[in-house]
């Protein structure tokens, strides 16, 4: 079997990460952040950035400043250092290498970057490869292209939070397996009509071994 499994939101809690450049770029424009429990709400309703940051009492036309900063540091180290392994989440991927190859993929711009957080969380033994690549788009673009030449006739599944992941498995016929975990609210994922819907990739190993 063959196990493709996203990162961001699946087996790390990156909210912290995000609210943090949010809070600080925000700050740094002259704006008022909003609370963390607003804010991950509305990015997991798909809130567009313009009413983020209109509720953030910034103008519209800070939209491009603010998304330039924003994505400078996201993904740069000091950033990175803030997320966080969800509960079980190594468990789990000890189960996944032994049922298969298990394969990480995860839409990121900085390869090198993604490559010393896998390592400092104690990730990297668990996969057979990383695959990583970005999108402008919902990501499932470039999450097809990246998995399609692993796949054989064999079984296959994809692990993952967002649409990316679940467009991309019902493209590419695997069973998909989508987490109410990270970027996505539960509502909308199970509009999606992913295979299964769980909470956490703890639930995963029952499912699928």
């Amino acid at each position: 079997m063959k196990i493709f499994c996203d990162l961001d939101g699946t087996i790390i809690d990156i909210s912290i990460r995000h609210y943090r450049v949010y809070e600080e770029v925000v700050e740094g424009l002259g704006g008022k952040p909003i609370a963390k429990k607003k804010y991950w709400t509305l990015k997991r309703d798909r809130a567009k950035w313009a009413e983020i940051l209109t509720l953030s009492k910034l103008s519209l036309d800070t939209e491009p400043k603010f998304l330039n900063s924003f994505i400078r540091k996201i993904e740069d180290p000091q950033y990175l250092s803030l997320d966080l392994l969800f509960p079980n989440a190594i468990s789990a991927l000890e189960i996944f290498s032994r049922l298969g190859e298990c394969y990480l993929v995860s839409l990121r711009r900085n390869r090198a970057n993604l490559i010393e957080e896998v390592k400092r969380l104690g990730l990297e033994e668990h996969f057979t490869e990383i695959l990583t690549g970005h999108s402008e788009n919902d990501g499932y673009d470039v999450k097809i292209m990246l998995i399609k030449d692993k796949l054989d006739d064999g079984d296959g599944i994809i692990i993952g939070d967002t649409e990316a992941d679940i467009v991309t498995g019902k493209s590419l016929g695997l069973r998909t397996v989508a987490l109410s975990s990270g970027m996505r609210s539960k509502q909308f994922l199970a509009s999606l009509k992913p295979d299964y819907l769980l909470d956490s990739i703890s639930n995963v190993p029952e499912l699928i071994s």
